[in-house]
């Protein structure tokens, strides 16, 4: 049965990457607004080790990014909050 399932995960990926590498970000938004896809798709990733390492590995990476950026435009976001008072 693991057999089963690792070789389904491998063949669902495998189209994935495949279908995914010729679309465009407005075709691949519109696949992952299907709940169900995206529900595939979040399962295909946590069910493996080193895909689940990567997508946390850009998460963080989006939310240093993210933080980096607040840091850097509040105090200018509070000068001119001051200024117009």
């Amino acid at each position: 049965m693991k057999t089963m399932k690792k070789l389904t995960l491998v063949i669902v990926l495998a189209t994935l990457t495949m279908f995914a590498a010729g679309q465009t970000s407005e075709e691949v938004t519109q696949i992952l607004s299907n709940p169900e896809a995206r529900t595939l798709v979040m399962d295909q990733i946590s069910s493996d080790v080193t895909m689940s390492r990567e997508m946390m590995s850009k998460i963080m990476g989006t939310c240093k990014a993210d933080t980096a950026m607040r840091r850097h435009m509040m105090p200018g976001m509070m000068h001119a909050w001051m200024g117009d008072t």
